[in-house]
């Protein structure tokens, strides 16, 4: 279980972002970010867990044990958005409200896909 600092820079540029942006996001200097990047300092766990959340990957990726960088969880605060924060804590309460959620998702993408095709 080695970081993967080459593949910060990869991450980082795919998302279109500064060293600064992200070092903002994940609570660290630039200075300490760019070291990160370098692979001359490897990030705590803590670091790398707020490095996969503000690149939108998995922490596993980011320490070479897989090369599939999807999340497996999601993170979001309720300083991020307050709204949807307590969309969600309501959703947990009632899985009635999340069935008809995940059906109205679904039919969204399945019409989506056809729209595209017949464009």
């Amino acid at each position: 279980m080695t970081f993967q600092s080459e593949r910060l820079v990869e991450l980082r540029t795919k998302c279109g972002m500064s060293k600064s942006e992200v070092a903002r996001l994940i609570h660290v200097s630039p200075m300490a970010y760019g070291r990160y990047e370098r692979g001359e300092r490897t990030p705590s766990f803590q670091t790398i867990h707020y490095i996969a959340n503000a690149l939108g990957v998995s922490s596993d990726y980011l320490l070479g044990q897989t090369d599939n960088s999807s999340p497996d969880t999601l993170v979001i605060t309720r300083n991020e958005c307050p709204e949807f924060f307590d969309f969600l804590l309501d959703l947990q309460k009632d899985t009635d409200k999340i069935n008809r959620i995940l059906s109205y998702y679904t039919t969204y993408i399945k019409n989506k896909g056809a729209v595209k095709k017949h464009s």
